[in-house]
């Protein structure tokens, strides 16, 4: 695991701005690539996308892939295993996707109608059922999966979406500098066809759950692990000492991707 120690030598080659930037850049490339196929195969689907009232092009693709798939007709979904097959389209990304549009419902950012459309066209998941206003069961291809919407065993409120959406690896470390006692861990999830996004999320070992605190969302550790390999796993103990320890020394508030960009230039000079 990284130290102290390893965090000072990097810090000497690289100032903490050319992490963050270097990190913000990563994703970008990673989003781009991504979007550069789903366009392709939007344009090899349909003559015009712009009917489809979302800026998100993977949601418009979901949108098309439920169309398609709702028509009933095999032609149609001879076409849809044909761009599944073709362009390599990683399902497991869904999971994650799927706990988005469940915290944006939950949020009253999307509208049932929409969320019906949108979570048809997701290719692993058979079936959304609601069961109470926080829990959500989804019967998928890797097994069925229990999502919650609510952190009521943590004894925290729920974090307001402007507070927390986009901003998981600095809502993980803070849920971990007061909460010493759980793990916090950090995964490249595959987007759509190319590329990933780099995400962090709590691990509660004794109840073998993950909280996803950016997504709202309560699930199976077991499961999670299944679709996404971590990069690492720290305890919230060992996050506070070395936060603790930067914070003193350089005036710096590290989070989760610190700790990994530190991990992969450590690597990459070794």
């Amino acid at each position: 695991m990284i130290s102290f120690h390893d965090i000072q030598e990097v810090l000497k080659a690289s100032s903490y701005k050319e992490l963050v930037i270097d990190y913000t850049l990563r994703q970008k490339r990673n989003k781009r690539k991504n979007n550069d196929v789903i366009r392709e195969v939007i344009n090899e689907l349909v003559d015009d996308a712009n009917y489809i009232p979302l800026e998100d092009y993977s949601a418009k693709l979901q949108v098309i892939f439920s169309l398609l798939i709702a028509s009933n007709n095999p032609k149609n979904r001879e076409i849809v295993s044909h761009i599944i097959d073709t362009y390599n389209y990683r399902s497991q990304a869904e999971l994650i996707v799927a706990s988005q549009y469940i915290d944006s419902i939950n949020t009253k950012d999307l509208d049932h109608q929409l969320f019906s459309l949108i979570t048809n066209g997701l290719i692993s998941i058979k079936s959304f059922k609601i069961l109470s206003d926080t829990e959500f069961l989804l019967e998928t291809k890797y097994g069925d999966i229990h999502i919650t919407s609510a952190f009521t065993n943590l004894g925290i409120e729920n974090i307001p979406p402007e507070n927390r959406r986009g901003y998981c690896h600095n809502i993980t470390t803070a849920f971990l500098l007061k909460h010493p006692n759980f793990y916090g861990a950090y995964f490249y999830i595959p987007l759509n066809f190319q590329g990933y996004f780099e995400h962090s999320v709590v691990i509660d070992p004794d109840n073998n759950l993950v909280y996803d605190l950016t997504n709202n969302a309560t699930m199976d550790l077991t499961i999670w692990q299944k679709l996404y390999p971590h990069a690492f796993i720290i305890s919230g103990q060992k996050l506070k000492e070395l936060f603790s320890q930067v914070e003193d020394t350089y005036n710096i508030q590290i989070n989760m991707s610190t700790i990994e960009e530190v991990r992969r230039i450590r690597r990459k000079n070794r």
